[in-house]
């Protein structure tokens, strides 16, 4: 289910629904998880192997350019000089683009659940269904 996020912030809310019937009382009980975060990550993340993909072929490219260059100017101090500093420029610019690439995975390999905290379902699943009973008697609903 897809729900507009409302007054603050554009965009939706996408949420997972499940909807199951409590025993012959007429009660139910609902489930909703809200996944917009992750799936405004994989957004994120797709865009960003489409961009360091393309990223990563500009210096890999001035390397081998620059590679052949200094074989060229072998008899050219100068030229070489010039060459390898530009070679170590691109070098940086290509282990830059690699620590992007590690500090990402280590971001998609963090345990989501590590920080969460433990409650007693059947506890939370009891005061809910206390509540829905005072609305249902406050509506006469029977």
């Amino acid at each position: 289910m897809e729900l507009p996020r409302g007054p603050i912030g554009a965009g939706t809310h996408n949420l997972l629904v499940r909807v199951v019937s409590i025993g012959d009382a007429g009660l139910i009980a609902s489930l909703i998880f809200d996944d917009s975060e992750m799936r405004r990550l994989d957004a994120i993340r797709r865009d960003f192997v489409a961009n360091i993909s393309h990223e990563l072929k500009t210096p890999i490219g001035a390397l081998s350019i620059l590679s052949e260059a200094v074989l060229e100017a072998s008899n050219d101090p100068q030229a070489i000089t010039k060459f390898a500093s530009r070679m170590q420029t691109e070098a940086k610019r290509l282990s830059d683009l690699v620590q992007e690439i590690i500090n990402l995975s280590r971001l998609q390999d963090d345990d989501p659940l590590k920080n969460g905290k433990s409650f007693d379902l059947a506890e939370v699943i009891q005061r809910r269904l206390i509540n829905l009973d005072y609305m249902r008697r406050s509506a006469k609903l029977y």
